[in-house]
């Protein structure tokens, strides 16, 4: 399951960062709702890491960990406003 989940995660980003594909640094907000520590915590650092990897100094990943900017429907409101790119509920 770690590795779908790292797998959608880098997928996502990805495909979020592609119309910034000129922008000299790209940043990749990530929310996650659920308790800070669990997999979903280690997997946002993981795609921050694989990220680093693929294209260093291109991405910056800014995690929001244990609901930090809201609960669920706070975060799906700042998805729809393009407020922010990525979240995990």
């Amino acid at each position: 399951m770690r590795k779908t989940l790292l797998a959608t995660l880098a997928s996502l980003g990805l495909a979020a960062a592609a119309p910034f594909a000129m922008a000299s640094t790209i940043e990749i907000q990530v929310n996650n709702t659920m308790s800070e520590g669990g997999s979903e915590s280690a997997a946002v650092e993981r795609f921050a890491e694989y990220l680093e990897e693929q294209a260093p100094g291109r991405f910056n990943v800014r995690p929001f960990l244990a609901g930090s900017l809201g609960g669920e429907n706070a975060v799906l409101e700042l998805l729809n406003l393009g407020q922010t790119r990525m979240a995990l509920t």
